[in-house]
């Protein structure tokens, strides 16, 4: 590379000055940085695609993870679990919402197959009564009265299989979320107060005494059908399960934060072993009448106590008595007591429990 110039001295003389440089050095360079180049960026390049596609992969994994035990899922094992990786990010998220969905679908495929084996079990017993009664009728019957009488014991038979099935469908509808509440503002103590009325001639029949300690008022928020099932399962069981002579009595209790309905009885009691199973569907205790019940009571009893928000608890001791108590949150609510009593409404008294 070449530059030069003029020059003109004081004298006007003229002078030309031209500087020079070799341009190998700048070439060599160009040529360095090209083989530099094209030696260096595949490499780089396929370095840069190999570890992406380990990073990638490492990535991939708990997807692939979920594809693969999404794969696995069958009806018999929907308790599938996929290992959280505890990063908090969104795959994260993702294993935990397919833990739930699992969790979900396990819970309402146990759901229809105890309902399955309920209704099986359930309905076996009644048809062979239905069955044997036409079959008495269909080749023993000579007379119309031995007609009359087993069409009438075949048509409780039938009575009875649709009080289970309606029951079941009405369980099964709350325990899937199908039955939803109807809350409104209620005064409890007058429900209670009606069905107790209500109850004192099948009490009196069975010859027992049937009380109530509420107060005046006592407005809560609940879903007023929901609560008279619950209540009149209680008062019947009780009724149902106290030897003639013997007492229920039910009480009202308003707290700060939440109302106890306290259900009890003098009746014959329910074992320890057989308390944490009474409000299982169809359990019943070995020693009670099959035909006082089809054991969904109590089953429907703590749904409601639960989908309320409360819950249920009960305290037995054999040939002493049973006492349920069933706690409901009390939302906006006022309570009112009766003129002759303390605005403090004491619990029942009842004999000590074995817990």
């Amino acid at each position: 590379m070449i530059r030069s110039g003029l020059w003109v001295d004081h004298d006007g003389h003229k002078y030309y000055l031209a500087i020079g440089r070799a341009l190998d050095y700048n070439d060599q360079v160009i040529k360095n940085f090209t083989l530099d180049y094209f030696a260096w960026v595949p490499l780089v390049i396929l370095l840069s695609g190999v570890l992406g596609w380990f990073l990638a992969g490492r990535a991939l994994d708990p997807v692939n993870s979920v594809a693969e035990a999404a794969q696995q899922i069958t009806h018999s094992n929907l308790d599938v679990q996929i290992p959280a990786r505890n990063t908090g990010d969104e795959l994260d998220r993702l294993i935990e919402a397919f833990n739930h969905m699992m969790t979900r679908l396990n819970h309402s495929f146990e759901q229809i197959r105890q309902f399955s084996t309920d209704v099986s079990h359930e309905l076996r017993t009644p048809l062979t009564v239905v069955r044997g009664q036409l079959e008495v009728a269909l080749f023993t019957a000579q007379t119309v009265d031995q007609y009359r009488d087993a069409m009438a014991d075949a048509l409780e038979g039938v009575e009875r299989l649709s009080n289970i099935v309606r029951a079941l469908l009405m369980l099964s509808q709350a325990e899937s979320g199908q039955l939803a509440l109807q809350k409104t503002e209620l005064d409890l103590a007058d429900l209670v107060r009606d069905l107790v009325d209500q109850h004192q001639i099948p009490a009196e029949a069975e010859g027992v005494r049937l009380s109530a300690d509420l107060p005046t008022n006592c407005v809560v928020s609940a879903d007023r059908i929901q609560i008279e099932r619950l209540v009149s399962n209680l008062l019947g069981n009780a009724i149902k399960y106290t030897p003639a002579g013997g007492s229920v009595r039910v009480g009202l209790i308003a707290g700060f934060d939440q109302v106890k309905l306290i259900v009890e009885d003098t009746g014959v009691g329910i074992s320890p072993g057989h308390l944490p199973h009474i409000f299982d569907r169809f359990y019943r205790v070995p020693s009670a009448d099959p035909e006082k019940g089809l054991g969904l009571g109590l089953s429907f009893v703590a749904w409601i106590a639960k989908a309320h928000g409360g819950a249920v608890t009960v305290e037995s001791t054999l040939q002493e008595g049973t006492r349920f108590t069933v706690s409901l949150p009390v939302g906006r609510w006022s309570v009112t007591p009766p003129a002759n009593v303390p605005a403090e409404i004491p619990a029942p008294v009842v004999p000590e429990r074995v817990h």
